[in-house]
């Protein structure tokens, strides 16, 4: 299937969607320079990150993006989609020799929870968590990659539910 600004993204970060290439690069506040990098299957910034198509067996595009924050993203998905959505980000992070998986999911720009577990996605004993709060100290930062982005539809997210345990 040939690609143009008319072809329809299916998927947004997982979520099904059904807007031009066009209209989406409209939403990034891209112009036309964007949508033919997009097009040529290229990486583009927007917010404090970026994304680049892709496509299936089936020929259908999808749109995934990585950022470290919510820098706007939730606001224009809200745009896209006309429902509230929460960003979780998961980041391999190290600190000296010590790797962790710190969990944050943000509102709209603002952290509102946020987690640490082992990179084996096991919950930090008391002991671990000592250790993990003083290499923070102690230890340059290292981001190692991202283990997931994904969306939360807020109208599903009950913050009391979670805050406090594993997520």
């Amino acid at each position: 299937m040939e690609i143009n600004k008319k072809s329809v993204i299916s998927s947004i970060l997982g979520i099904s969607s059904n807007i031009t290439i066009e209209d989406f690069c409209k939403h990034l506040y891209r112009g036309d320079e964007k949508i033919e990098e997009l097009i040529d299957g290229d990486w583009i910034d927007f917010c404090s990150g970026g994304g680049s198509l892709s496509q299936d067996s089936n020929n259908n595009l999808s749109f995934d993006f990585e950022c470290s924050e919510d820098d706007g993203v939730t606001s224009i998905l809200e745009k896209i989609f006309g429902e509230k959505y929460l960003l979780r980000i998961d980041e391999m992070m190290y600190y000296g020799n010590e790797g962790y998986i710190e969990i944050r999911i943000y509102d709209m720009n603002e952290t509102i929870l946020q987690n640490v577990i082992n990179l084996d996605k096991s919950e930090l004993t008391s002991e671990e968590k000592k250790i993990y709060d003083e290499q923070r100290e102690e230890h340059d930062m290292y981001l190692d990659g991202y283990e997931g982005i994904s969306l939360i539809k807020k109208s599903e997210f009950n913050k009391d539910n979670i805050e406090g345990q594993s997520f």
